[in-house]
């Protein structure tokens, strides 16, 4: 919803408290596919990342 999702009942997930900071403050995500599946798609760290500055 946050970023312009439907806001609808459709468009929900139920999450547990540590799932649903993963999603909002880690930067996982989670994408509804045709067949109502749900994919999970990691943050992408770079190597530099990493290091310290």
């Amino acid at each position: 919803w946050i970023e312009g999702g439907p806001t609808d009942l459709d468009n929900l997930v139920l999450l547990c408290r540590r799932h649903h900071r993963m999603v909002h403050e880690g930067g996982w995500q989670l994408i509804k596919t045709h067949d109502q599946q749900i994919v999970t798609i990691a943050p992408t760290i770079t190597f530099g990342e990493l290091l310290p500055p």
